[in-house]
């Protein structure tokens, strides 16, 4: 199994605390799960699906979906199965500086992005998921994410500062390590 290494990833620390938070009773068993099957660690996406790629892992847990789904497009033996409790869902977000040098231009852009067929655009090409939109027909879940119940999505918000919190992400991550890193589980032989 491969997953993001909390210790370099932010996107992965994120994605691992919000888990604690969805599933704080299961939250416990899915670590004790990843020591016993001796988790890959790696720094970023790309990094958990070159492992999945090479065939080094046969799960990888967490990884945002547009990447997964790229990755799948370009290996055959690759597919994507949501968690049937609950899924993250991450939404990207843009923004023009104050100090932007060419502000219009960027605000132009903006207004593609958020146009039918910028959405089209991006879902067929680079994001291939969408908020409302029915799920790709190769990925193994629900048909619509959110309206089925499991889509959990991400607020932006005050709530999603806590995460931040230097002494919490610090005190969370040390948690992870001692159990993830400096002691996993080993099944005894029998």
């Amino acid at each position: 199994m491969g997953t993001y290494d909390l210790r370099q990833s932010g996107i992965g620390y994120l994605l691992a605390y919000l888990d604690a938070q969805q599933a704080s009773t299961t939250y416990g068993r899915l670590l004790e799960s990843l020591s016993r099957a001796e988790a890959v660690l790696r720094c970023c996406n790309n990094a958990v699906l070159s492992e999945l790629d090479s065939g080094n892992v046969y799960i990888g847990y967490n990884i945002l979906g547009s990447y997964a789904y790229a990755a799948a497009r370009r290996n055959g033996k690759l597919r994507i199965v949501l968690p049937r409790d609950y899924t993250l869902i991450l939404s990207r977000g843009a923004l023009v500086p104050t100090g932007a040098k060419r502000p219009e231009l960027a605000g132009r852009f903006l207004d593609y992005l958020l146009s039918e067929r910028g959405q089209d655009v991006a879902r067929e090409k680079a994001f291939f998921f969408s908020r409302n939109g029915a799920l790709p027909a190769e990925v193994d879940g629900p048909e619509k994410l959110v309206e089925s119940g499991i889509g959990r999505p991400i607020r932006i918000g005050p709530a999603l500062l806590a995460a931040q919190d230097r002494l919490q992400r610090s005190r969370f991550i040390d948690d992870w390590t001692k159990l993830i890193v400096d002691t996993p589980v080993r099944l005894r032989p029998d």
